[in-house]
């Protein structure tokens, strides 16, 4: 009797004592296979991005199951420190983007060998987001230095942590700022990671500062340019045939594309009117692809 009076205590004690947390991870795991319902999450997807940063099970597990804030991993590739936040889709795939299997910043041989040739000394980077482009740039060329303009506030605070963590501050300028073609104040979609971009006239939006970058690509050897958009008021500025580009990679888009004619149709030619060639095109999907081009 007094034995099972103790064990009744002690569960009592238990229900008392874990019954709380219990109901949370029951809460949880509820909201898991709800989301996993409605098919925001790939378990497979994230299995495999998690080969490329330590540790791995972090990675796995919090991209699985979205969780917030900002989280420390290190690339097994080559080491680097990265930060990324799961409770957004975007920073993930640009991970894959640029060191997973895809490797979509990877640069092309024949291109690779004219730039090696001449030498890079000055790359600029159009679109910073969270910094992983920026760490593949200048880890790929050691003695380049760079400068690289992010408008979204949140991506800013996250590429600023990559390049101190990694100690590469002293070669990097970051300008918190959208890419423009003229100076002044611009509306801005914000928050919403990789997808952050300059509004269309009927979009709601923030002010922020906007920069000219035509006089920062007079000393530019390398352009890396992905800005949801913003990249059609560059490439249509006449003063872009006059800088000192001598190769282009950059993410095109169907928003803000001006004139009648596709997005592809319209970067071939307005790169063309500046003086450049393109070497190599992925597939347009979902509304944007990645090009490289040259200086004839």
């Amino acid at each position: 009797m007094e034995s099972r009076t103790r064990a009744s205590t002690v569960a009592i004690r238990m229900t008392q004592t874990y019954g709380g947390l219990l109901h949370k991870l029951d809460r949880a795991l509820q909201d898991t296979i709800r989301r996993a319902a409605r098919g925001s999450l790939n378990v497979p997807t994230a299995y495999r991005r998690s080969e490329l940063v330590a540790p791995r099970r972090h990675f796995f597990l919090s991209d699985v199951l979205r969780r917030p804030g900002v989280r420390r991993y290190q690339l097994v590739e080559n080491g680097l420190v990265v930060f990324l936040r799961h409770d957004n889709y975007e920073d993930s795939f640009v991970l894959d983007e640029v060191f997973g299997p895809m490797d979509l910043y990877a640069i092309p041989p024949d291109i690779n060998d004219d730039l090696r040739a001449a030498g890079v000394r000055k790359i600029t980077d159009l679109g910073g987001n969270v910094g992983l482009t920026a760490l593949k740039l200048l880890s790929t060329f050691p003695d380049a230095t760079l400068t690289v303009i992010e408008a979204d506030e949140a991506n800013g605070k996250v590429l600023e942590a990559a390049l101190a963590a990694n100690h590469l501050l002293e070669r990097t300028l970051v300008i918190h700022a959208a890419a423009c073609n003229r100076n002044g104040t611009l509306r801005f979609c914000g928050g919403l990671a990789g997808q952050s971009h300059l509004v269309a006239q009927h979009e709601d939006g923030i002010d922020v500062p906007g920069t000219d970058v035509l006089p920062l690509l007079q000393e530019t050897d390398m352009l890396k340019m992905d800005i949801e958009g913003g990249e059609w008021a560059i490439l249509s500025d006449p003063r872009l045939k006059d800088t000192q580009v001598r190769a282009l990679c950059m993410e095109y888009h169907s928003h803000l594309c001006p004139g009648d004619d596709d997005a592809t149709t319209t970067v071939d030619r307005l790169l063309g009117a500046a003086g450049f060639e393109i070497r190599h095109i992925g597939p347009f999907e979902d509304g944007g692809a990645i090009l490289w081009a040259v200086r004839r």
